[in-house]
């Protein structure tokens, strides 16, 4: 699957719906359909720190790149918890008119 045109993780962009993060291609309609994009089999390795998460904006780290297995740690039930999240269990995203083209950060 390929990446998004745009994505910036950022702690201050999240939430935030532009243009640019907008999936206009079958690929992104059809995952966004299903999924909520930005969390959807995402994994977020922080190479300074060692943190691993689900994306870099998010406060839970499941271990650290420097003491931890990765592959052992995305296997989890407990890091792929929010891979399983929908658009229609997020109140902003549910009602939004582009939910289906966005990227959803």
């Amino acid at each position: 699957m390929k990446s998004p045109p745009y994505v910036d993780c950022s702690k201050q962009s999240c939430g935030q719906i532009d243009v640019k993060g907008f999936a206009i291609n079958l690929e992104g309609y059809n995952e966004s359909k299903k999924f909520n994009s930005c969390l959807n089999r995402k994994l977020s390795l922080n190479l300074h720190n060692g943190d691993i998460k689900n994306c870099s904006s998010m406060p839970e780290s499941f271990g650290n790149l420097h003491t931890d297995n990765v592959s052992d740690i995305i296997k989890t039930s407990n890091f792929q918890r929010l891979w399983n999240i929908t658009k229609s269990n997020i109140d902003k995203c549910k009602i939004c008119e582009f939910k289906d083209i966005c990227t959803d950060c």
